[in-house]
């Protein structure tokens, strides 16, 4: 039986459609995650103040600095 040729170019390039589809989608979550952390911050910030401030400059904003 003869296999078609046409079947790994499709296969192929719904990958890569969903690929992309895929890292667009990731690129606006992160775009969004980014702006809702800089609004949330601003409400910490007029909650608790200096405390806050000083516990932003201790710590990472996403990640937890690295110590050295």
């Amino acid at each position: 039986m003869a296999r078609s040729a046409a079947a790994p170019a499709v296969t192929a390039d719904s990958l890569v459609t969903e690929n992309r589809f895929l890292a667009l989608t990731g690129a606006v979550m992160i775009a969004l995650f980014v702006m809702r952390t800089g609004t949330e911050e601003h409400r910490l910030i007029a909650r608790f103040g200096d405390a806050y401030t000083d516990s932003m400059g201790r710590t990472g904003r996403f990640l937890p600095r690295l110590r050295g």
